[in-house]
């Protein structure tokens, strides 16, 4: 799967050019803005095309796999969101009548539909495909793996 949509967590580095800013063609904008972990560094924040589609993944045991499809609605400032600094809001495809249902922190981002590739790659490695909102899935920052 081609990754160049993909969303991380980068701090400026001497390399300006090693912005994450090409999604899936040219460049999207961006706004330095304070990395809030370290008030002294700065981040960009990649403002999302509203409309764009994108894929939400994080693994939660080595045998679950969060896999939605999402929608952009807006890109929060950063701050006061208090979350990371490029940070959208969406509408969660199956979770459109209550978007409380889907949270967490440090889900993979990204950008295109992807959804079909991720269940394909579940099934050829026994890995269970489910919803952010599952009974199972939690978004623990120490996830209770089984020893």
């Amino acid at each position: 799967m081609d990754t160049t949509g993909s969303s991380f967590h980068p701090v400026l580095t001497t390399r300006p050019r090693a912005f994450p800013t090409r999604l899936d063609g040219p460049r999207e904008p961006y706004v330095l803005r304070a990395h809030h972990g370290h008030w002294h560094w700065v981040s960009p924040q990649v403002l999302w095309r509203i409309g764009q589609v994108f894929t939400l993944s994080r693994f939660q045991k080595p045998d679950l796999l969060i896999v939605d499809r999402a929608r952009v609605v807006c890109n929060y400032e950063s701050p006061p969101s208090a979350a990371c600094i490029t940070n959208v809001g969406s509408v969660v495809e199956g979770a459109e009548d209550n978007p409380h249902k889907v949270g967490g922190f440090h889900v993979l981002q990204i950008y295109g539909d992807h959804v079909a590739k991720l269940r394909a790659y579940g099934q050829l490695y026994g890995i269970e495909p489910v919803h952010a909102w599952d009974p199972r899935v939690s978004f623990l920052f120490e996830p209770d793996y089984p020893a």
